[in-house]
């Protein structure tokens, strides 16, 4: 799980390399609904996603756009559906 300082510490990195990004962190609601969107993330990888992003993007962040730059294992999957020969008739 994502530690709340290292995410507040990420999204600060952003607000710096990406001035014009209107986002109003110190809104609980936008934070807490950001932070969601990553939370189920390990520091490390959360860490790397940012830094890949500031490298290799020249738009304002999205959750679409950091999630492109994630690491491959830590990218969401929902749980698993198991799909029959049933489903198909």
């Amino acid at each position: 799980m994502l530690d709340k300082e290292v995410f507040f510490t990420g999204m600060e990195n952003l607000l710096r390399f990406y001035p014009n990004w209107r986002i109003k962190l110190d809104d609980v609601n936008v934070s807490k609904s950001w932070y969601e969107q990553f939370s189920y993330m390990q520091d490390r990888s959360f860490e790397i996603m940012i830094n890949n992003y500031i490298r290799g993007e020249n738009f304002n962040p999205t959750v679409s756009g950091l999630l492109k730059h994630s690491v491959e294992d830590e990218v969401y999957r929902p749980d698993s559906v198991e799909i029959t020969e049933d489903d198909y008739l």
